[in-house]
């Protein structure tokens, strides 16, 4: 997905809850040769705000774009939300109603007992 939409010249944002997820995701971007970057306090040598794809830890991106206003929430055509069961939290809704215009994707893990 991450592939096609920069192909056609869109935006990505990925938001993850936990660094381990920003780590994962940014391991498999960089096998596909994706350019990104991406905001996690436990991951500064990540940081690359040009790139057109951001992975995000939704709590870093929070706190540093919307709260202490330090930097600009990343541009986005598509907001890829992992753990979309969580989204309904105010931090997280706070960032995604931020992307109105922005076509929306949540993922989850299916729910077992």
């Amino acid at each position: 997905m991450v592939v096609a939409a920069t192909m056609a010249g869109l935006r990505v944002l990925i938001l993850a809850t936990r660094t381990r997820l920003v780590r994962q995701l940014h391991e498999r971007l960089e096998a596909f040769g994706v350019r990104h970057g991406a905001v996690a306090a436990r991951l500064p040598e990540l940081l690359d705000y040009s790139a057109t794809v951001q992975i995000a830890s939704v709590d870093t991106l929070h706190r540093r774009a919307v709260v202490n206003e330090r930097i600009p929430l990343p541009g986005a055509d598509v907001v890829i939300f992992d753990e979309a069961h969580l989204a309904t939290a105010e931090t997280r809704l706070r960032i995604l109603q931020s992307y109105p215009e922005a076509l929306r994707i949540g993922f989850t893990a299916p729910y077992r007992e």
